[in-house]
């Protein structure tokens, strides 16, 4: 009977009870010795105390309690998750049917297991890596092809079991929703997910209440060649969803835009500004007080990659970074917004071609900051096989970088503000 070791409970018992000798580094002490000795019986369990409060706990005894529940089959846990409430571990086996993968929920501290998906068709399976627990810990979102074999859907279900709900609406056939583009809002109240639900191969996004409910599609229609991309993010106030449109020809994406749309549906807005031809927008973050998207795109040159800064809800585009030199850019997701919303850090090779450094910017437009002290001959800030190496403090007074600054090819961990 197979099981998977990480679903195991650890909890620490009592130290066990004293023998009749206990042996101090090396020295064997009789108990019975000292009974008409008081003060050195006192002496001797003040140690005891100290030794067994400090002692390492890996010699205090554990307690292994299993969660799943193997009744006979040869079956794996193949994932897990904890409840953000730390009171529930909703994980993927296949506990009753060899090579059929399920949910089950059970306590975390264990107890009855429950499983959470209704009967699978023949061939059906709950997918791996689309397993979501919402924020409240209320309930748990999943993709399988529960009804039709192939045909992955999404389906919601309290997490401690309960009637199941299909959450998309009826798909075209050929139509799935897509693994790995399913998000449930902050507050825990809606899901917005990414389907070619109306049009095989035509990929949209939509959003329901993650309860079940009416399914809004978020995109306006889209033109031949167009879809929703993989990139699409809900705001940390959970109330608009902002996402990249891309225009594919034969494989390549030749325009992508950026939108931004009330959760529940609503007026869309384009937020870049008119694109040279061929450019497009490569990425975006959303600020933490949800008032601004930045993102980067070659908006004005094309295949000159730098960075912009915009209302979410649409308004003035604001480019961040100063002039670059010839060949310059800004590094690929080599930005980060600082968690009080004030500014961006970016990595660019703005004052010398291939040479990156890190600059400090005010998120709606000012005075750029580099940040690094100047740089060996050869040095650069991160690395161009790992991307950026920099992050920002949870107070947003300071930066960490990773650089060559000081000795080239000898990478250092520096703070800077």
């Amino acid at each position: 009977m197979k099981y998977n070791p990480c679903l195991k409970l650890f909890f620490k018992q009592p130290a066990p009870p004293l023998q009749d000798s206990i042996k101090f580094s090396g020295h064997k002490i009789k108990a019975n010795e000292y009974i008409f000795q008081p003060k050195k019986i006192i002496l001797i369990m003040i140690f005891i105390v100290l030794f067994y409060t400090f002692i390492d706990c890996s010699s205090a005894s554990v307690i292994n309690t299993k969660l799943s529940d193997f009744q006979g089959i040869v079956g794996d846990v193949s994932s897990y998750l904890i409840s953000p409430d730390n009171s529930r571990v909703v994980y993927r086996a296949d506990q009753d049917t060899e090579e059929v993968f399920e949910l089950y929920s059970v306590p975390i501290g264990g107890g009855a297991v429950t499983k959470l998906n209704d009967t699978l068709v023949l061939g059906g399976d709950v997918q791996i890596s689309d397993i979501k627990i919402s924020p409240d810990s209320s309930r748990v979102v999943y993709l399988a092809d529960q009804d039709t074999d192939g045909v992955y859907e999404l389906y919601s279900v309290p997490i401690g079991g309960g009637t199941v709900t299909k959450l998309n609406d009826s798909l075209v056939s050929g139509g799935d929703v897509q693994s790995l583009d399913i998000f449930i809002s902050p507050d825990s109240s809606r899901l917005v997910y990414r389907a070619d639900q109306d049009t095989d191969d035509v990929y949209e996004l939509y959003s329901v209440p993650i309860g079940g409910g009416t399914v809004t599609k978020l995109n306006d229609a889209l033109v031949f060649g167009d879809e929703v991309s993989t990139t699409f993010f809900i705001s940390p106030d959970c109330s608009r969803v902002v996402y990249l449109v891309d225009q594919v020809n034969n494989g390549t994406i030749a325009l992508g835009e950026l939108y931004s749309v009330p959760i529940g549906g609503g007026t869309v807005i384009k937020l870049n500004d008119s694109l040279v031809s061929g450019g497009f927008v490569y990425f975006f973050r959303i600020s933490s007080d949800s008032s601004r998207v930045v993102y980067r795109a070659d908006q004005d040159t094309v295949g000159v990659f730098e960075l912009y800064s915009v209302p979410i809800d649409g308004g003035t585009v604001i480019k961040l970074n100063d002039s670059l030199v010839s060949g310059g850019d800004v590094h690929n997701y080599g930005f980060l917004i600082s968690s009080d919303s004030s500014r961006v850090v970016y990595m660019a090779d703005q004052d010398t071609d291939e040479v990156y450094e890190l600059y400090s910017v005010p998120i709606d437009g000012g005075t750029v900051t580099k940040l690094n002290d100047s740089l060996v001959p050869g040095g650069r800030v991160g690395h161009y096989l790992y991307g950026y190496r920099f992050l920002i403090s949870p107070d947003s007074s300071r930066v960490v970088y990773r650089a060559e600054q000081d000795t080239d090819n000898t990478y250092e961990l520096i703070p800077e503000k």
